[in-house]
């Protein structure tokens, strides 16, 4: 169940169930038995089918999503149940634009998990939950939204990557603008930051394009390697482990990545988080454009470059749209691979099918042989694009 309600109706915080679910414990920490709450987190759904303490102790129930139109009064939008980092910054940098237009009413944001920290330093956003919503919370706002049910080409996203802040703000007839950007740091580059995780193995930088960098930039200046601790992909780059002419750095979270990109002089990204926190934070650098269009990610943004993406074929036309792998008919692939389009997925009667099955089993394959549009980059004409875009920066 995508939406649901949940009470306690006694006390979990006992030394048992204590000591085997912590991060749960950590996350309910401040609800009150006998009290209703809304959620989209389905690690309580999942903790409850497989735990009789919280079987027994929680009431929960699948909730029906209703839609009220916003129309300036108290309001709370409702991110989807799962998102990455680059999806939720652009949500959130939506959702300050809307309080920015309407400062009289109270704005707020539900469901943004881990980031609530880095929403708020970011962009100081305000009135954000975690992991859900009391009853009692809810009803000060007299209008909700939820995002992927009250605009169409969202339902879209994971096949064709739309542009999700100019959505909510034609949504809600705001003109589309950016936030102001931070001054640039008057200081000459002193190191190249390359961050080539992505949570999709279609949009994780092949580690030989990785090495070609290092090996052309690593005489000339210092270079730095953003990981990926929690990548099921890590294991793939520890040819990387003994490069002694690079450094690499391995955040622990969202938080800590956030401090990482502020410090960066010059960025070599991909469609992955860190590109979107650049952008706000003013960061110079080249997008190694892979399967979702520059022209969604960067929105007319000119201080990071784009590094086209020019591959063909009969089934798609770089850049695709598509953010991950998906099973069509049970096979797994993207639509090169699989030999379909977008137009077939549009008529597909059941999209959540597209997600299911054993897609993660799948990721490893497509590390070791990445999808054509990133296999056959072009990293002679990559070097030289950087090297261009550094000179014009100089």
């Amino acid at each position: 169940m995508s939406y649901f309600s949940f009470t306690l109706t006694k006390s979990i915080f006992n030394e048992s169930f204590r000591s085997k679910n912590l991060k749960l414990l950590r996350i309910l920490e401040n609800v009150k038995t006998k009290q209703k709450y809304y959620s989209k987190y389905s690690k309580i759904i999942k903790k409850y089918k497989t735990n009789s303490v919280l079987e027994k102790s929680i009431f929960i129930q699948k909730e029906k999503i209703v839609q009220s139109i916003f129309n300036g009064k108290n309001t709370i939008f409702f991110l989807p149940p799962k998102y990455g980092l680059g999806d939720v910054v652009e949500y959130g940098i939506a959702v300050k634009i809307i309080q920015n237009y309407y400062p009289r009413q109270k704005i707020a944001l539900a469901f943004v998990y881990q980031y609530k920290k880095m929403l708020e330093n970011l962009l100081q956003l305000k009135n954000l939950y975690e992991y859900y919503v009391s009853q009692e919370e809810l009803d000060q706002y007299e209008s909700h939204f939820h995002f992927t049910y009250g605009i169409e080409k969202l339902k879209f996203q994971k096949y064709k990557r739309e542009n999700i802040k100019k959505l909510i703000l034609e949504k809600f007839q705001i003109k589309l603008k950016n936030l102001k950007s931070p001054n640039k740091r008057e200081k000459k580059i002193e190191k190249i930051s390359i961050y080539p995780f992505s949570a999709s193995p279609l949009r994780t930088l092949p580690l030989q394009t990785i090495i070609y960098l290092i090996d052309a930039f690593s005489n000339k200046i210092n270079i730095e390697i953003i990981m990926d601790n929690y990548s099921p992909f890590l294991k793939h780059f520890s040819a990387l482990d003994h490069n002694k002419n690079i450094n690499l750095l391995f955040p622990d979270d969202n938080y800590e990545l956030l401090n990482i990109v502020k410090k960066t002089d010059f960025g070599i990204f991909i469609d992955s988080g860190p590109l979107h926190l650049a952008k706000l934070l003013n960061i110079d650098g080249v997008l190694i454009e892979g399967s979702v269009p520059s022209s969604i990610l960067l929105d007319n943004f000119s201080s990071i470059k784009t590094f086209k993406n020019i591959y063909k074929s009969k089934y798609c036309k770089g850049p695709c749209g598509l953010t991950n792998i998906i099973n069509y008919n049970n096979a797994y692939g993207c639509y090169e691979s699989l030999k379909i389009n977008f137009k077939q997925i549009q008529k597909h009667k059941n999209l959540k099918s597209l997600q299911r099955g054993d897609i993660k089993s799948k990721y490893d394959f497509y590390i070791e042989r990445p999808v054509s549009c990133m296999k056959y980059l072009n990293n002679e004409l990559l070097v030289k694009f950087v090297n261009k875009t550094l000179k014009q920066i100089e």
